[in-house]
């Protein structure tokens, strides 16, 4: 696992989601922050509160809001980059970008990191599980037309792992 430009795991770390976001992105003014109801509950909500107590403005996009279970398939990554380019008009020339946000485990991890790479825009990650090693990496495993393939795109600007959400993880 290679590591981000900017780390913070342990206990409380997904405290600092909001000064990592302006650290990495000052001239971000949005974020939208891609969760699936349960990493939504244990931190994407969480992050979204950081944040607005910011002062940033949070849009968040809900995988399978129902709750039903999904993998991380081409057209998960569509969806995600189109919620993306729609908060984004002008990519890739602003500087009143919106900034993706994954609030996920490998999964949620995966679809933002590439969806956020074929729309141009960095991001960066809430890990919530433990059991996950690929936050950091330089490609997103997804299943297109029935094969899983590791897709290349750029590594998160920002990787925070809370040590008490992932040690509750399944």
């Amino acid at each position: 696992m290679t590591s981000p430009p900017s780390a913070s795991i342990g206990a409380g770390a997904a405290e600092s989601a909001a000064t990592m976001f302006r650290e990495l992105f000052p001239e971000a003014k949005r974020a939208i922050v891609v969760s699936d109801p349960r990493t939504r509950k244990v931190a994407g909500a969480r992050v979204v509160d950081l944040l607005k107590a910011s002062g940033v403005e949070v849009v968040e996009h809900v995988i399978c809001p129902d709750g039903a279970w999904f993998h991380a398939t081409y057209d998960k990554v569509e969806e995600v980059r189109e919620a993306i380019r729609s908060c984004n008009p002008t990519i890739p020339k602003s500087n009143n970008q919106t900034i993706p946000i994954a609030v996920g485990s490998g999964t949620v991890n995966d679809l933002v990191k590439r969806g956020s790479e074929e729309a141009g825009l960095r991001y960066m990650v809430v890990g919530t599980a433990a059991s996950m090693d690929g936050y950091t990496s330089y490609g997103a495993s997804i299943t297109k037309d029935g094969i899983k393939q590791t897709m290349p795109c750029k590594a998160p600007l920002g990787c925070i792992v809370d040590s008490a959400v992932a040690a509750a993880a399944p």
